[in-house]
């Protein structure tokens, strides 16, 4: 799919020669970011996806710009959730995802797409990738009481459907190998937030990334979230069909302190006093409402009453 118009108007803005058409006929505007399923055709407002807090600007060819808003089925990830991110796919002939474009920003400036081809798992980059920040980066408010960091893009949109949609992830850009010199560079974007989650990959080069990303931050600042054996990442928890006999485990509870814990394990964890005040307060958040109190809070409010 390649770009067979150019310079047409928009019908969402004022603009009258922002837009490019597709060859499928889809479109987008390079001056409000709306993207339109169908140019020729009227479009309901819900139909289009204008990016959230930003004022988008284009760095780099605009013939990069390919690829619809859909689920990501390959990897069990919502439409929902590839919009928030800005995730985009292309389809082959036979109606298959076989791309992935998961965009890089500085700033609020566009300026380069990640590419995962699905056939051969292979990655490339257009635009100044070096130049971007940290995946999701551009979503994220400036601070808040949590944070997750992945090694991977499908694993910070996997990690934000584990957490409820809830709390902001964001990805290193180029795996372990880069964790650490990525995350320095954006120190000061982590400065507002409490508490930061590292859930890399559950193999040596990604616990060794993990610890080194860690020692970066204050103590007790960061947290690094052991993966249950048999999971790789966090995509794989969100792929897993969790079979009743396997429920699959509390990704939540996993972030509190590093730890997987089972109903045996929080029999030890209720003998520390203190730590359930931290539970307590981190499910408060998750599960404000009372139809969807999590099923230990009520065990762990009669203990601390």
């Amino acid at each position: 799919m390649a770009f067979v118009k150019y310079h047409v108007a928009c019908p969402s803005c004022d603009s009258s020669d922002a837009v490019s058409v597709n060859d499928d006929g889809s479109a987008k505007c390079f001056s409000c970011g709306e993207f339109f399923p169908n140019y020729d055709k009227p479009v309901d407002i819900k139909d289009m996806y204008t990016q959230k807090r930003v004022d988008m600007k284009v760095h780099f060819n605009s013939d990069s710009f390919v690829g619809v808003f859909g689920k990501l089925t390959d990897r069990n990830i919502s439409e929902e959730t590839a919009k928030n991110f800005g995730v985009r796919v292309v389809y082959d002939t036979e109606g298959k995802i076989s791309k992935h474009y998961y965009p890089y920003y500085k700033g609020n400036t566009l300026v380069a797409y990640k590419i995962r081809n699905i056939n051969n798992k292979g990655f490339k980059s257009e635009g100044d990738i070096q130049e971007a920040g940290l995946f999701g980066q551009q979503v994220c408010n400036a601070g808040g009481k949590y944070i997750t960091i992945t090694e991977g893009e499908c694993d910070a949109l996997a990690a934000y459907e584990l957490t409820g949609s809830k709390w902001p992830v964001v990805s290193i850009k180029n795996g372990a190998q880069s964790a650490t010199k990525d995350i320095k560079k954006n120190l000061q974007f982590f400065d507002n937030f409490e508490n930061i989650i590292i859930c890399f990959d559950n193999d040596k080069p990604g616990r060794d990334a993990a610890k080194s990303v860690a020692g970066l931050f204050p103590p007790n600042k960061a947290r690094i979230m052991n993966l249950p054996q048999g999971y790789k990442d966090a995509n794989d928890m969100l792929m897993d069909p969790m079979p009743a006999a396997n429920p699959a485990p509390d990704f939540n509870l996993m972030g509190m302190d590093g730890k997987t814990h089972t109903l045996e394990d929080l029999k030890e964890l209720l003998k520390i006093h203190a730590l359930l005040h931290l539970f307590l307060i981190y499910i408060h958040d998750l599960f404000p409402l009372e139809e969807v109190r999590h099923p230990y809070q009520h065990k762990l409010e009669m203990i601390l009453a």
